[in-house]
């Protein structure tokens, strides 16, 4: 990875940060091994912005509706069932039910 690269990668993470605004950022060279990371915001923000990239990757990739190997439809069963796990904890905890 080049100099300006990383240049512009450290100016976005200031720009993030000066604007009050989440980032979670990773550039790497697979080829030279070289890598470099940007994140800024609140631990919860970075969770809430990777949970999306994940949900995003997984939609770019078609990864849930493509595959019926036994390992693909036990991570979409288990995913189905952690979604409905939430959202019942998120219920939960918004009438007050959790302590």
């Amino acid at each position: 990875m080049n100099r300006k690269i990383e240049r512009m990668i450290i100016e976005l993470e200031k720009e993030c940060k000066a604007q009050n605004v989440e980032l979670l950022l990773c550039a790497t060279n697979f080829e030279t091994g070289q890598g470099s990371t940007a994140f800024c915001g609140s631990v919860i923000g970075l969770a809430i912005l990777l949970q999306k990239l994940v949900g995003d990757l997984k939609e770019q990739l078609s990864i849930s509706e493509s595959c019926d190997c036994p390992e693909c439809v036990a991570e979409k069963a288990e995913d189905a069932a952690n979604e409905k796990s939430m959202d019942e904890l998120l219920t939960a905890f918004l009438r007050g039910e959790l302590q």
